[in-house]
């Protein structure tokens, strides 16, 4: 076995040999964390108070090497430009374990705040939904005003923040919703019974085909979701069809994934790709920059597998440990997470060991993902297609960052010493 984590080791120097050296330290501590200028016409940006790092053991020097994306000569995105600020999350020195340094943060964060505190707040007081249970006693009600509880400002927000930053400032509220509500319901299909699952499907899903498909409103929730729809359809007509697609993937994130016997890692991964919802980031990303470009257009389908890898393997290192805590405290259930697959497939005997092995698959991920990037440059893209590619790039780097400050994985633990106001690490 020590052979095996040998030659992982081996391949993980040889990986980082062909990036660019940005930084020499990683590892985070409050008073790294300097306030710097805000840029003209941005919303207050959010304070980072969390540094999570899912697996602290790996040396500081494995982050010593970053490339950082140039826009390959091209002219900027026009909606990063004029929505987002770039930023570099290594001038903070946090734990950002990726190699690619494309990171972004909205210039809309009010827009995202006020849209996220709606949502929940009606998710909380809506009586056909409170009572539903989503799984083992905890229902919608309490997921909602948990959700609210102080500091939720450094929770779920935070995906749409840095996930989605070249949405303009309605764009922005809107997929703020959606999120929101893809996080409520998350694994609902899972874990709930089919005549709760049933009625759900019946008024909350139907809803999201819009009012047109639905019975009329009844409650402020059910109206403020047709407004919500209505408006994404009104953004369609303005520009892209990203709006439509963003609310099918959405119902369709919602529909239960068996994982079935998983023999290896690819088998795993295709199951997750399903099942991370990874189709409905990839519309809210074509969305925020109003483009038609076909999501299912051979062309592109190596560049987005690639990313679907990534929001997997990415999101089941950063919930591992909060995962393994929570079997524990059931006693009973099923770990089903790519470290656990990579365990397993390579007879690792040691968690970190596998933590480490999935951490180079994501490495490897990323550097497929700009190779496949800079193929797609090179043969020709429209300004249009370069801006959506760009746009889902940015959707993954933006996951990462996400996964860092955010309460969801490392909880008070994760917490600094003290909170700073971060308006902009300038890349």
């Amino acid at each position: 076995m020590a052979g095996i984590m040998h030659l992982l080791r081996s391949a993980l120097n040889t990986l980082w040999n062909g990036l660019t050296q940005i930084s020499n330290n990683c590892l985070s501590t409050s008073s790294d964390l300097q306030k710097l200028a805000l840029p003209p016409g941005s919303d207050a940006m959010p304070t980072i108070a969390y540094a999570y790092d899912p697996w602290p053991t790996l040396p500081a020097s494995s982050n010593k090497q970053l490339f950082f994306f140039h826009h390959r000569g091209q002219a900027k995105n026009p909606f990063l430009a004029a929505n987002s600020v770039e930023i570099n999350p290594l001038v903070a020195k946090l734990p950002y374990r990726s190699s690619i340094g494309f990171v972004h943060a909205s210039r809309h964060w009010d827009a995202n705040l006020d849209a996220t505190r709606q949502i929940l707040e009606l998710l909380a007081a809506d009586t056909s939904v409170t009572d539903m249970e989503v799984k083992r006693g905890i229902t919608i009600g309490k997921l909602a005003r948990k959700g609210l509880e102080p500091g939720f400002e450094h929770s779920m927000v935070l995906a749409t923040h840095y996930m989605f930053p070249a949405g303009d400032k309605h764009r922005t509220a809107l997929i703020a919703v959606l999120m929101i509500v893809f996080f409520v319901f998350d694994d609902k299909a899972e874990e709930t019974d089919d005549k709760t699952l049933h009625l759900f499907q019946q008024d909350f899903l139907r809803r999201l085909e819009g009012p047109s498909r639905s019975n009329p409103p009844s409650t402020p929730l059910q109206r403020y979701l047709d407004d919500v729809v209505r408006g994404i359809e009104s953004e369609d007509k303005a520009g892209g069809n990203g709006g439509k697609e963003m609310l099918d993937e959405l119902r369709n994130a919602f529909h239960s994934v068996d994982p079935g016997k998983i023999d290896n890692v690819e088998g795993y991964l295709e199951f997750r790709r399903y099942d991370v919802g990874a189709m409905f980031c990839i519309a809210a990303a074509k969305f925020s920059v109003k483009s038609a470009t076909p999501l299912d257009h051979p062309r592109y389908s190596r560049f987005l597998k690639s990313f679907s890898n990534h929001l997997g393997l990415l999101n089941d290192l950063a919930s591992y440990d909060k995962e393994v805590r929570a079997l524990e405290l059931r006693g009973v259930g099923q770990m089903v997470n790519v470290v656990d697959a990579v365990k397993k497939a390579t007879c690792l005997q040691r968690t970190e060991d596998a933590k480490t092995v999935t951490w180079m698959l994501q490495l490897q991920v990323e550097k497929e993902l700009m190779d496949e990037f800079d193929t797609l440059l090179a043969q020709g893209l429209s300004d249009e297609d370069r801006w959506f590619l760009e746009a889902v790039l940015v959707c993954a780097v933006g996951n990462i960052m996400y996964s860092t400050t955010t309460t969801r994985y490392g909880g008070e633990a994760a917490k600094l010493g003290k909170s700073h106001e971060i308006s902009e690490l300038l890349a």
